[in-house]
């Protein structure tokens, strides 16, 4: 029997190492390489009573919208959605494997500015001096994931939550034009 070379024993890793390829534009990934499948079906085959945990996501429905879509009008437009992440940004800045796969599932409701940082999409104009954009907030919601160790445990991740209108107060200059001429 040869001895098999090195580089093709993969190692498992439990800490993120490097930000993630999606890490420039969110605090979540919904793939995400290296993500240890192995390790967390040996923890989850192990451990049965975190399966219980996954049994209430299990039954978990959309919420239903309470007003039509369709004739609501937002000054900052979003998407929203359920996303499963296998990974996320925690409360101490520090990317975690979340425990995500098979019929071990967690899902999170998500609202993402359609435009961050653009303008508002107001009616009617603002006083001069101001600007609005579009802001993204943010909530901590918590999650199964591996500690440092690769136990299983349960932490804060930063997901996005909703897109509000907000404005700043610009340096005003009385000789800009800022509005129509009359």
């Amino acid at each position: 029997m040869e001895p098999q070379p090195r580089n093709s024993v993969r190692v498992f890793q439990p800490k993120i190492a490097t930000d993630p390829k999606c890490a420039a534009n969110a605090t979540f990934c919904e793939e995400t390489d290296l993500y240890p499948y192995d390790h967390f079906k040996y923890i989850l085959e192990r451990n049965a009573t975190l399966g219980k945990a996954f049994d209430m996501n299990q039954q978990r429905e959309e919420v239903a919208q309470r007003l039509n879509p369709f004739e609501d009008n937002f000054v900052c437009k979003s998407i929203s959605r359920t996303v499963f992440p296998k990974a996320a940004l925690n409360k101490n800045n520090k990317w975690k494997f979340i425990i995500n796969q098979d019929k071990y599932l967690q899902g999170v409701s998500v609202e993402v500015c359609h435009r961050e940082n653009a303008p508002c999409d107001l009616i009617g104009d603002i006083r001069p001096g101001y600007i609005t954009y579009c802001k993204q907030k943010y909530i901590y919601s918590k999650l199964l994931s591996l500690n440092d160790r690769g136990n299983p445990a349960v932490d804060l991740f930063k997901i996005p939550s909703a897109c509000c209108c907000a404005y700043m107060k610009q340096e005003y200059d009385p000789f800009v034009e800022t509005g129509p001429r009359m």
